[in-house]
């Protein structure tokens, strides 16, 4: 999915930048300004965070087995790396690690799942809200130091050339695109002979303009629901169906064709 630079930029764009801010004293007729006062620039520290959650499949169930991998965020200094668990039977996962946080105290990090037959996700587009905040400020509470992120794991999607599918993009699936263009994508394998031309195109419901086909899960392309591309050597053509983030579900129907 997205690469750890396009991540790490998108998490630099994010972390705020930290300037010294000197005095300015007015000047008056024979009298020189007083020498600048040095500035304290606090450094922040990481902190130990604990992240937990639930895998779901397809159909909303709970997927044992699935590995997590987070990675830590280190300010300038980017991604940390990975540290990992394993989802239990009920499909639930807990893990504890060091991190920066956003000044307003929410974990900037992202969060990918493996398991064999699944499609490998990331989810990354924004920081994770911590739990406890304060009402009046909606800042994190002193010590509040507990995120819950749950994760969508999909099966992999097989449909051969020229037989069409329906698949749903919606809220809280995983993320494509680069830094400044996020999407929420789904991952279909369309099957055809390798070296064959397929054009495939797709229809979403409710219509939207701002959905598209990509070839590329980093694309920043906008919008086209029509894709022509050739079949690769492993007889299997990745489409990502994509639409920006919204709290609607979209579901996209797509049909395949070789073209002569």
């Amino acid at each position: 999915m997205c690469r750890d630079s396009a991540v790490t930029s998108e998490m630099s764009h994010r972390w705020p930048r930290l300037v010294a801010l000197g005095s300015m004293v007015a000047l008056g007729c024979g009298v020189s300004s007083p020498p600048p006062v040095p500035s304290t620039v606090t450094v922040p520290s990481p902190a130990l965070v604990q992240l937990s959650g639930v895998a779901t499949d397809d159909e909303g169930a709970p997927v044992s087995g699935v590995t997590v991998l987070v990675y830590p965020w280190n300010g300038p200094a980017g991604l940390g790396n990975p540290v990992t668990t394993v989802t239990d039977a009920s499909g639930n996962y807990s893990i504890t690690f060091n991190s920066l946080l956003t000044p307003g105290g929410d974990l900037p990090v992202p969060v990918q799942t493996e398991k064999s037959g699944y499609e490998s996700y990331r989810h990354d587009s924004g920081p994770i809200g911590c739990v406890l905040r304060d009402p009046s400020t909606n800042a994190c509470r002193l010590g509040a130091s507990t995120f819950v992120q749950n994760l969508r794991t999909y099966r992999i999607r097989y449909v051969p050339v020229g037989q069409s599918t329906t698949i749903d993009v919606k809220l809280g699936d995983p993320e494509c695109g680069d830094p400044d263009a996020l999407y929420f994508c789904r991952t279909v394998r369309i099957t055809a002979p390798p070296g064959a031309t397929v054009a495939v195109q797709a229809s979403t419901n409710p219509s939207t303009g701002l959905a598209q086909l990509a070839l590329d899960p980093t694309s920043t392309t906008c919008c086209s629901l029509a894709a022509t591309a050739k079949v690769p050597a492993s007889g299997e053509l990745r489409v990502y169906p994509e639409v920006f983030p919204s709290s609607t579900t979209y579901s996209f129907t797509l049909t395949s064709a070789i073209l002569p």
